[in-house]
């Protein structure tokens, strides 16, 4: 879906950083994070963990910076909180914050990153992605956006067309007419897997921790 010199210059900047991360001495315990960058994490984990207990709630994890500022944070956290709650448990220790986080390392796997990001499109999960899916999902971003706003600035926040509800829908029925290309009204793994560049997907889902 990108293109064009800024794309380029996009994935050269992402060529460069990744082969600074192939520099680093990486943690055989959890790859494919570096031994630096798992003593940078635990440091601001054990900060998250204001109760002293080895393990976070998610309201805790809704601290760290790195995620709150992701243009998909507030999907990000829907998914953790519907993994937990799968798993019947309200805390995370260390090394699940480690695994949920190994999916925006910029050596994680392409391959890994779009399947998180077909998560996160499948608003529903019920493993296809529709037209209902992606315009909840941009609401979704929307309103985390327009709340941003409103916290980081004095001047009233004006509703534009970029946040009327029929722009939305339209946005969403482009999309899929877009990538949707057996016309099925469904985008399932392999048609969403096809329409993203690398550029596409180091800019969606790359962090540096």
């Amino acid at each position: 879906m990108g293109g064009g010199q800024s794309s380029t210059k996009a994935q050269t900047m992402q060529e460069q950083l990744q082969i600074q991360q192939n520099k680093q001495i990486k943690s055989s315990k959890y790859p494919p994070f570096s031994e630096s960058e798992v003593l940078s994490l635990n440091k601001k984990f054990r900060q998250l963990d204001t109760s002293n207990r080895n393990s976070i709630s998610l309201e805790q994890f809704k601290n760290l910076l790195e995620i709150r500022m992701h243009f998909f944070s507030q999907r990000i956290y829907q998914l953790i909180e519907f993994d937990m709650n799968q798993s019947s448990v309200e805390t995370m220790d260390f090394q699940k914050f480690m695994s949920i986080l190994s999916v925006f390392h910029p050596l994680t796997e392409k391959i890994d990153k779009l399947r998180y990001m077909f998560r996160i499109y499948d608003y529903n999960g019920d493993d296809k992605v529709t037209q209902d899916d992606l315009v909840s999902v941009f609401k979704l971003i929307y309103m985390q956006t327009q709340s941003f706003l409103r916290k980081n600035s004095k001047q009233r926040v004006l509703q534009t067309n970029f946040m009327n509800e029929d722009y939305v829908t339209k946005l969403g029925k482009d999309i899929m007419n877009i990538v949707d290309s057996n016309g099925s009204g469904d985008i399932d793994i392999g048609e969403f897997q096809g329409k993203f560049t690398d550029s596409d997907v180091q800019f969606r889902m790359n962090i540096v921790f």
